[in-house]
């Protein structure tokens, strides 16, 4: 009976409405692009084949949507009709998730046609579609292309492995490598997420831990930035950071993708594992990766949680 007190939903999908205010548009439109091009859209075919059914659609959009179509360097004896043609099913799947996205929007018709104009230009851009066929990237040696290197053949694993011992031989590559994005972005997010296990292990304070993201991490990742586009930036970071977890492996399997989440996170949030049980006891290397394997770290838990924890895994181990 008290409804009018509650506020007012915009649009059915309030998540992604939020998600827009908090990370924007542009940034949104990106990760979206990105999900698309990892599921239904992975060669150029199957995205050519979207971009044409997109622009037959906005053909027929507002007078921004128009002139999207008329400056997409792609003529109309090419897409013009494709929104009734026959279509591979991802082709078909990807249509049908914008479809959704743009009902769950409803009623708020600009931000559709913004959101799905900027989703298209990214899968242009990241394809070299349309106008952006003849695009390259800065020939200054810095960044060669949008994929990074894998470095199990750069960095040394020396066994038994220890966060410091790791680190230090991710640090004498990078003084030593050349100056070049596709090699030194996953090296910078192994060495990330190195510094937050000694953080967890209470050998290094967080103003340290802070400084490799703020001071080496995100400049890198600024320039890179700067050269390429937002659907091309999420891709480099989602492979280095896979790159920099597959050498993290190699030390120790216990490594997955939600213990690295859990000591950024941890980091991150001023948590540090060694803090949390006490002194008298002390966090090995092995025992700090072993406690986020088996538990994670979601944000919520606090010291008292934390210590009963890593008592039970010492029994265990």
């Amino acid at each position: 009976m008290f409804d009018f007190f509650k506020k007012k939903s915009v649009c059915a999908d309030m998540e992604l409405y939020q998600k827009i205010q908090t990370d924007g548009l542009e940034y949104t439109a990106a990760k979206l692009a990105f999900s698309l091009i990892q599921k239904d859209l992975r060669d150029y075919e199957m995205a050519y084949l979207f971009v044409l059914q997109e622009l037959d659609g906005a053909s027929y959009g507002d007078e921004k949507s128009r002139d999207f179509v008329k400056n997409s360097g792609i003529d109309y004896s090419e897409y013009g009709g494709a929104m009734i043609n026959d279509m591979p099913d991802e082709v078909e799947r990807a249509s049908l998730f914008l479809i959704k996205l743009s009902m769950g929007l409803q009623p708020l018709q600009d931000l559709i046609a913004n959101l799905r104009l900027l989703i298209l230009n990214e899968i242009m851009i990241f394809y070299k579609i349309g106008k952006y066929k003849s695009r390259t990237l800065d020939k200054d040696g810095l960044l060669d292309n949008i994929e990074p290197l894998s470095i199990l053949n750069i960095v040394e694993i020396v066994q038994p492995w220890s966060f410091s011992s790791i680190f230090d031989n991710l640090n004498k590559i990078t003084e030593k490598l050349p100056k070049n994005y596709n090699a030194l972005m996953p090296i910078l997010y192994a060495t990330r997420f190195t510094y937050a296990g000694l953080y967890n292990q209470g050998r290094i304070g967080w103003d340290l831990y802070n400084s490799v993201y703020k001071d080496h991490f995100m400049p890198v990742m600024i320039n890179i930035g700067n050269r390429i586009s937002r659907t091309e930036q999420v891709y480099f970071q989602e492979k280095s950071n896979d790159l920099a977890l597959e050498f993290l492996k190699e030390c120790d399997p216990l490594i997955n993708k939600s213990v690295v989440t859990a000591m950024v996170l941890s980091a991150k949030n001023k948590f540090s594992l060694q803090e949390a049980i006490g002194e008298d006891l002390i966090v090995t290397s092995y025992l700090s990766v072993c406690y986020y394997a088996r538990f994670g770290y979601s944000g919520t838990e606090n010291t008292s949680s934390v210590r009963d924890n890593f008592i039970k895994i010492l029994k265990v181990i």
